[in-house]
């Protein structure tokens, strides 16, 4: 579990330093099923970067760096590539103050919604 922490701090901050390349000259996506459709692809991308980070480092702790390394690079793409790509397409990042909400208002709700509620399962499931 501490694993999983820490590839999910990892990727949170890649994510907020990645500076969003600029948006191109065509309007961002608004339609909603669009917009919906992209954020599920952007679920994806983050899940992929996370996976593929793990994955690396599993394989460099067995020795084997070329395999790491193709798996660094994979996430690498998947984060500041497609991830980043899909989100200037629906301007996901907001003002400084709207990211900040957007950002607490989803730790707090995991914090003593989603999590509270799987150990409860988890609990119930021995």
């Amino acid at each position: 579990m501490r694993t999983v922490r820490g590839i999910t701090a990892l990727f949170a901050g890649a994510a907020l330093g990645a500076g969003l390349v600029a948006a191109p000259a065509q309007a961002a996506v608004t339609n909603d099923t669009t917009r919906a459709n992209t954020l599920t692809a952007m679920h994806g991308e983050a899940f992929a970067n996370a996976s593929y980070l793990a994955y690396g480092a599993e394989a460099g702790r067995n020795g084997h760096d070329d395999i790491a390394a193709l798996y660094a690079a994979t996430a690498d793409t998947e984060l500041n590539e497609h991830f980043t790509e899909e989100a200037v397409l629906i301007d996901f990042v907001g003002t400084d103050v709207a990211n900040l909400r957007t950002s607490i208002a989803g730790e707090w709700h995991e914090a003593t919604v989603v999590y509270p509620g799987y150990a409860r399962q988890a609990r119930r499931d021995r």
